[in-house]
Order: structure tokens, then sequence, then C-alpha cells
């Protein structure tokens, strides 16, 4: 009898070591290792715009790299659309939501609903209004400059029309955040090299392809003597360009943003003159990093950890310097960087 019970002590001391060891070893007792199964959604803007393009794939890429599922919506330009997907994820309890909406500030009441489910939502692209954005109850954001994106084009039209007062006009984006920075940008650089603004027309970003092809034939046939015009997005760029060529107007240079999938060929004819590229699909790579080190280790999000990235803020000119596919310079780079740092990390292998 003795022998039994000391058997079962000796029995419970053993289960109980290899209990702390697994502990220990960062396991749970019967946990074979294996990173949890971690799905994150990504809702996007205008999901068949050239940079959103590049966003989802470099975001499918990176989460499935790291293990996880992602789920992807595009609401098409449409904001209740997007309130209703975010709704949905969280819904579905997904564990975390990565969003690119224009204006997040019509995200609060989502924001709200994730934070008390403690779901995370980062914005990985755009930016917030100052007088807001710390009102919001988002997560994190990883963001670019706006303002710098359409200054850099602004500077780039100064200086293509160096010497004279150029006349301009503009693709009005002030529906949205984002347009209104870009557009402020490129206006003051504009401005202070003493170019005339004789115009804008504004675009529904709900209906963004159909309304900016109207904008930007209603902004050139208004003014036939405009010297150049700037479209905040994409694929207002495109609209600018092909209402150049509809109403047989070659010589207006058009400023717009990012050498990809939508006006990258618009780029090689060039009749879309100059975009600003920078590299943000590191935004979104970097806002992967923080989840994975919040899931993995507990660690807190930083929202200062990117003020020391370089983004590579860059100006492509037609003719000059158009990168050799719609990838932009860096996405491929920058992707396969974050992976392999989180391979080596985290052990993904």
């Amino acid at each position: 009898m003795r022998s039994t019970h000391r058997t079962r002590r000796l029995l419970f001391a053993l289960v109980t070591v290899v209990a702390l060891l697994a502990t220990a070893c960062g396991q749970s007792p019967g946990d074979s290792g294996e990173r949890k199964q971690r799905t994150i959604a990504y809702v996007a803007v205008v999901g068949n715009g050239g940079i959103e393009t590049r966003f989802a794939d470099a975001f499918r890429r990176a989460v499935e790299s790291l293990g996880w599922k992602a789920l992807y919506t595009d609401p098409g330009g449409n904001l209740q659309k997007a309130q209703q997907a975010i709704d949905g994820y969280l819904n579905q309890n997904v564990d975390a939501i990565m969003t690119l909406v224009y204006d997040p500030s019509v995200l609060q009441a989502q924001f709200r609903s994730a934070k008390t489910k403690n779901i995370p939502i980062l914005l990985c692209c755009d930016d917030v209004e100052p007088a807001g954005g710390s009102q919001l109850d988002y997560t994190a954001r990883y963001v670019p400059s706006e303002y710098k994106i359409g200054a850099l084009m602004g500077q780039a039209f100064a200086e293509d029309f160096k010497g004279r007062r150029a006349k301009f006009g503009y693709i009005d984006s002030n529906q949205t955040f984002v347009g209104r920075q870009r557009q402020k940008g490129f206006i003051d650089e504009a401005k202070k090299a003493g170019m005339q603004l004789v115009g804008s027309v504004p675009v529904d970003i709900a209906n963004a392809f159909q309304s900016s092809d109207q904008a930007a034939v209603a902004l050139l046939r208004s003014h036939p003597d405009i010297d150049a015009a700037y479209a905040p997005f994409d694929f207002s760029g495109v609209s600018l360009a092909k209402a150049k060529r509809k109403l047989n107007m070659p010589d207006v240079k058009v400023y717009s943003a990012f050498a990809d999938a939508a006006n990258y060929p618009e780029m090689k004819t060039g009749d879309l003159n100059t975009v600003t590229e920078v590299d943000l699909v590191a935004t979104m790579m970097l806002a992967l990093d923080q989840l994975i080190r919040h899931f993995e280790n507990g660690t807190k999000f930083d929202p200062r950890a990117l003020d020391d990235m370089d983004l590579h803020y860059e100006v492509i000119k037609a003719g000059v310097n158009v990168p050799p596919d719609d990838q932009g310079p860096y996405t491929k780079a920058t992707v396969d960087s974050w992976i392999a740092k989180w391979e080596q990390e985290f052990d993904l292998k």
C-alpha cells in the first residue's frame, strides 16, 4: 500500500516538473509548440485602385507567411460599406483589423466596439485630422505624410515651370482627409512659387472612377489654356491623362501619386508626367510587426515605431526614372525583408 502511495506521489511530482518545464519553454501541457492561428482582416477603400492592389497583395503574402488567415473587403469607396465590413469582422471576433479608410473619423463607433472587445484596429496608411485624431479610439496608426506626397508634386510643378506664372487646376478630393492633405501640399508649393490656380472640380469618392473621369474632362474643358493639373489619387491621375487625349491637350502636364498598376501605363506613354512614390507597404509591414509582437510577446503597440523609418519619398518622372514595373521601387524588397526578419526572430519555418 505504501509503495502504491509512493508511486503516485512520484508520478504527480514528475507531471508537475514536466508542466513547469513546458511552461518555461513557452508551452502549456499538451501544446504542440505551434503558433496560434490568427485571423487578420483588412478593409480597403477602393480595392481595384492601383496602390490598393499593391497593398492587398502585400497584406495577403505577409499575413500568410506568419501562418495566419487573411480576410479582405473592398467597399468600393463607400464608407457605409466599410463600416459594415468592420462591424462584420468584429462580430466574427477576428484577432485584428487593418484599414486604409480615407476618413477614420467615420469609424469611431467601430473603434469603440473593437476596444470593448479587445480587438486591435490599426490604421496603416491614411492619416487623421489633427484636431480629432487624439479623440479616436483606434489602437495605433502607422501612416506616411499625405501632405508631403502632395507637396513634392507641387515642387516638381514649380520646377517644371520655373520662371513662368503657369496656370493649374486640380481634381478636388475634399471628401477625404487624404485628398485634402495632398492637394493642400500641392497648392501650397505651387502658390509659393507664384503659380496661378484657375479652378478645380470635385470627385465623388463613392463613385470614384466614373466621377473622376467626368471631373477631369470638366476641368480641362473649362480651362483650355491650363498648363498643369494635379490629381491627389492615382485613379484621378489616369482620368486626367485620358482627358488630355480626349480633348487633344497634349501639352498639359499631369501630376499625381504612385507609379502603380492604375497609372503605370500612362506614365510609360508620358500622358501622366510626374508622380510621388513612397514605400507605403512599409507602413503595413510595420503594423503587422507590431501585431506579431503583441500576440507573441504581449508587447504594447508603439505609437512612434514609424518615426525612425525611411519611407523613401521620391519623385518619379515619365521618361526619366519610371520603375521597371508597377510595384514601385521598394515593394518586393520591403515585403521580403520583413518576412525574413520574422522567420529568423519568430522561427516561422
